[in-house]
């Protein structure tokens, strides 16, 4: 599955992984965004408290 993530700065990430796997990576136990760098692929790191949204993409 391929995940197309828009930061609020307009810059666009597409991602090969499960929608479950992205969510457990931007979200925290307590289900809210983490405000914190991750890395979601190699060498790229963003903080999911500035993704504007994001699509599945078939």
């Amino acid at each position: 599955m391929r995940i197309k993530v828009v930061m609020n700065s307009g810059k666009e990430y597409v991602l090969q992984m499960d929608k479950s796997d992205f969510q457990s990576i931007v979200m925290t136990e307590d289900d809210t965004v983490r405000d914190e760098m991750i890395e979601i692929h190699p060498s790229l790191y963003i903080n999911p408290s500035h993704i504007s949204s994001y699509e599945i993409l078939e």
